[in-house]
């Protein structure tokens, strides 16, 4: 089987039939949690996500939802609490910024809302709710019909970071970006772009690709697409 080429060079943390946590040791007392996301390419292989961006001084714990149920299944809180309580006392971190994309963007929105040590959350196009009564994306009916129990009904949810964006291509799915309106929380629109913001940022835009990294690792200004240099 070809292996996905973010698979090596991570220490494994938890894994269980729900999740599994790798982590990228790092000398900082920063610390990031990457979430993954469906991981529909590399033959539904999912990779952890975000990787070779986020090499550095900074240790990376890289989370996935092996169910694909929008952490849903499982008690993903108890995991991060997890997570957050060892990068607080045995890696003496002191500053924890979240990331993901899609359903990675969920779970980071997730984080971001329920414990106080988050600092930073970006998260890209995330889906704010999955229930099978809010119109679905037919690429992803299948995975939603499979949620027995819908422990989180929204991820609109008001982060306590006090540095988030919630980022969106002006040409991805507008109910899901109404969904966050409706509850308050701000968003960063793009135009030009769709679902696969990330990916084609990466590719065609890899200055705005960057800024959001660095965003992540180290608090900087994202630099959207049309911002004037200063």
């Amino acid at each position: 089987m070809t292996q996905p080429p973010e698979a090596s060079e991570t220490d494994l943390f938890y894994e269980d039939e729900i999740h599994r946590v790798t982590v990228m040791p790092g000398e900082s007392r920063t610390a990031i949690i990457a979430f993954g996301g469906i991981g529909l390419a590399l033959n539904g292989i999912q990779i952890e996500e975000f990787k070779n961006s986020l090499r550095g001084e900074h240790t990376v714990f890289f989370v996935l939802d092996k169910a694909r149920s929008w952490w849903n299944d499982g008690d993903a809180l108890a995991m991060l609490d997890d997570i957050l309580s060892v990068a607080r006392e045995d890696l003496d971190v002191r500053d924890v910024a979240v990331v993901g994309n899609s359903m990675g963007g969920s779970g980071a929105l997730l984080a971001a809302h329920h414990f106080e040590e988050v600092t930073r959350c970006l998260a890209l196009v995330p889906q704010a709710d999955v229930r099978m009564s809010f119109a679905p994306e037919p690429r992803w009916i299948p995975l939603r019909e499979r949620i027995e129990a819908h422990r989180f009904e929204t991820f609109a949810l008001p982060p306590r970071a006090a540095q988030t964006h919630v980022v969106f291509g002006a040409l991805d799915d507008h109910d899901q970006r109404r969904c966050f309106i409706e509850r308050g929380v701000a968003l960063d629109v793009i135009d030009g772009y769709d679902h696969d913001l990330a990916s084609r940022a990466k590719r065609q835009d890899p200055g705005f690709y960057r800024s959001m990294i660095a965003f992540v690792t180290d608090g900087t200004p994202i630099a959207f697409p049309g911002t004037p240099s200063t």
